[in-house]
């Protein structure tokens, strides 16, 4: 493309890469207000915002003149700009280049497309293209749709990509703060105009966001009002290419990219909970399921308070405690967690390291993997799993509500009147144990006599 238009392009050197500005600019993003939400929240795409700032405003190495820089000689203001030279002071300048060029909200002037257009921006149009020519042949049956599914997710990859390169200093050849701080004031400033007038007219509150999505609470509306109010906010956008992703309500947001919600009344949905023990994750699904639904507190305290017992009780298999985690070490790393697994490092990255902790107190003992504690018949390590799984676990959802998790763990006298009861009451008519029950009218009562009839004869 370059060479088309007579462009050579410029390869800059290791000296020249070091010695460039940063990126000032950081891309748009909310801190999450972590709450229940009992009212609609809807939560809102933003598709390809960047490769549209880019060709909106004619954004790119070709079109950058230089920045508008202010200093003060002798108690007056002179602006210059590198590519403009010294009349940038001129009114009379100023007012010819008004339909010339264009400046930045960080001060960078770019020429506008009626003298040149850029090479990012022609590139990006093709992009576009092909993307809205792929979309409109995804709705297509088959197994063709989901090849189509990840040409598009491909294309649009390789469209947002032109902020990280041109961001990228080091590592990129032809990395440009200017350009890259361009790009993300104009989406910052778009979202942000977009932002104020969903409030203003709509009293909606933005509760998490970045630049990819906006995750916005409607107070005292119902679900079928912020329905409506999502469409029309679609339809009037103009400057954003949005879409719904989905609406929930109750909605409660436990963290950036965690959250759980109730869609359409019933569908309970979840993200970002992929803990790394099956059975702490299991534990976290019922408790929310029981704060969206049943809305007790003294449920979720006893619902948790059982599976404490049960953990304490050794009563949970062992391949539920496995543990996975992510192999991020190198060949060559020595790491005191690759010697504790007693498994060879695992060649590709995006294997995972499973393991158990089991009870002693040499660490080279208690950490095994999952064949190991198989075949070894020992219990695993209950104050670990407690104390450094599920309870902190616990902790990062319940801290919403001003709970310690700490208070709820059963004590000693309970943990044993838990095990005294199993012992004596029968599971049927709990009446007395199952070895002496004498309730004629209970299985355990008629499964008992057959066995003593059977002793007798």
């Amino acid at each position: 493309m370059c060479h088309k238009l007579d462009y050579v392009v410029k390869t800059n050197n290791v000296e020249h890469m070091i010695n460039q500005d940063a990126v000032l600019v950081e891309p748009f993003r909310v801190n999450p207000i972590n709450d229940l939400y009992n009212d609609p929240v809807v939560t809102f795409k933003i598709h390809l915002l960047y490769p549209s700032v880019a060709i909106a405003y004619n954004l790119c190495y070709s079109t950058l003149v230089g920045k508008i820089r202010r200093r003060t000689i002798k108690k007056k203001t002179i602006v210059t700009c590198k590519g403009l030279s010294e009349l940038m002071s001129s009114v009379k300048f100023k007012d010819e280049l008004k339909n010339k060029v264009m400046v930045s909200p960080n001060s960078v002037v770019f020429v506008k497309p009626s003298i040149r257009e850029g090479v990012i921006p022609i590139l990006l149009k093709q992009l576009l293209a092909n993307l809205n020519l792929i979309s409109k042949k995804m709705s297509e049956s088959g197994e063709e749709s989901k090849v189509l599914k990840i040409a598009y997710e491909e294309l649009e990859r390789t469209a947002n990509a032109v902020y990280k390169y041109a961001g990228t200093s080091i590592k990129s050849r032809m990395g440009l703060p200017e350009l890259a701080d361009s790009i993300a004031e104009f989406a910052n400033k778009h979202i942000r105009i977009f932002i104020n007038t969903i409030q203003t007219k709509y009293n909606a509150k933005l509760i998490s966001g970045d630049i990819n999505t906006l995750v916005i609470n409607f107070p005292g509306r119902t679900v079928e009002d912020a329905y409506n109010i999502a469409k029309n906010i679609i339809n009037e956008e103009s400057t954003l290419k949005l879409s719904l992703e989905n609406i929930m309500c109750p909605y409660f947001l436990i963290s950036k990219g965690c959250f759980v919600g109730i869609k359409n009344g019933s569908e309970f949905i979840h993200k970002g909970l992929d803990n790394t023990c099956p059975y702490i994750n299991k534990v976290l699904i019922k408790m929310l399921k029981v704060i969206l639904e049943v809305k007790d507190f003294s449920v979720v305290k006893q619902l948790v308070v059982n599976k404490m017992l049960k953990l304490m009780d050794n009563r949970v298999n062992i391949p539920k405690l496995i543990i996975r985690r992510a192999n991020k070490f190198s060949e060559s790393s020595d790491t005191e967690f690759t010697k504790l697994i007693h498994v060879p490092r695992l060649k590709r990255p995006e294997d995972c390291i499973q393991y158990v902790v089991l009870e002693g107190n040499a660490i080279k003992d208690i950490v095994v993997t999952p064949v190991e504690a198989l075949s070894e018949n020992k219990r695993y390590n209950v104050t670990y799993y407690l104390y450094k799984q599920l309870i902190p676990s616990l902790n990062t959802i319940l801290r919403v509500f001003g709970v310690k998790v700490e208070k709820w763990v059963p004590s000693k006298e309970e943990l044993l009147k838990k095990e005294l009861k199993a012992e004596v009451q029968c599971k049927y008519c709990n009446t007395a144990s199952e070895s002496g029950c004498m309730n004629i009218y209970c299985p355990t009562y008629r499964k008992l006599t057959r066995k003593k009839m059977n002793n007798i004869n």
